[in-house]
């Protein structure tokens, strides 16, 4: 899967964020394997350069 933020890149973004909660065991490892990062100890947020 491919994420392409053309609009976003366009506009002067220079990344995307999403978040998740820690419960949601399932979506962590489709996250990471977008190439997000996660960046919080307690929640989950997880960011992405374009």
């Amino acid at each position: 899967m491919e994420i392409r933020p053309v609009r976003e890149s366009d506009a002067g973004c220079d990344r995307i964020e999403v978040t998740s909660g820690r419960r949601r065991d399932a979506s962590h490892p489709f996250y990471l394997a977008l190439g997000f990062e996660d960046l919080a100890p307690k929640s989950v947020r997880y960011v992405r350069g374009l």
